[in-house]
């Protein structure tokens, strides 16, 4: 069974599913969380204060959190404009599906591609603006 991409040698579960989904958040979270404990040491050595680094961590958040709202919708708004063209990139393993959950299959697609967007474009904000922040106190020493 195939979907999203996934090869399921087995019956397709919710929970199969949901356990993939599961897997992939936890390492992208733990990949981006690496990421940015390196750019705090780098660019502070460890030096800052600890609410700056968690107002960093909450615009990372808030970001991801966009793109997944803004990928669930442009998804499904694709879907529902142009299904042909959207069964064509993102194909159905030869399922006919009806439009509902055809919409409700692309709202989901496009918040997990909404998620690694916005958490790639939040990660990359947070870690300037943590660099930035803090050269503004150590020249206000």
């Amino acid at each position: 069974v195939d979907v999203i991409g996934w090869m399921y040698p087995r019956p397709l579960t919710t929970w199969s599913c949901v356990r993939q989904g599961l897997f992939e958040s936890t390492f992208f979270g733990l990949a981006f969380a690496m990421i940015f404990t390196g750019v705090y040491i780098a660019s502070t050595g460890t030096r800052c204060r600890l609410t700056l680094v968690l107002h960093a961590i909450v615009w990372i958040a808030a970001l991801t959190l966009a793109g997944w709202i803004i990928g669930g919708i442009a998804g499904a708004c694709w879907a529902y404009f142009s299904p042909t063209t959207f069964a064509n990139l993102f194909p159905l393993s030869g399922t006919v599906w009806p439009l509902a959950a055809f919409i409700r299959r692309a709202a989901v697609g496009g918040s997990i591609w909404g998620v690694y967007a916005g958490g790639t474009i939040g990660l990359l904000v947070g870690s300037i603006w943590l660099n930035l922040r803090w050269r503004r106190e150590l020249k206000g020493l």
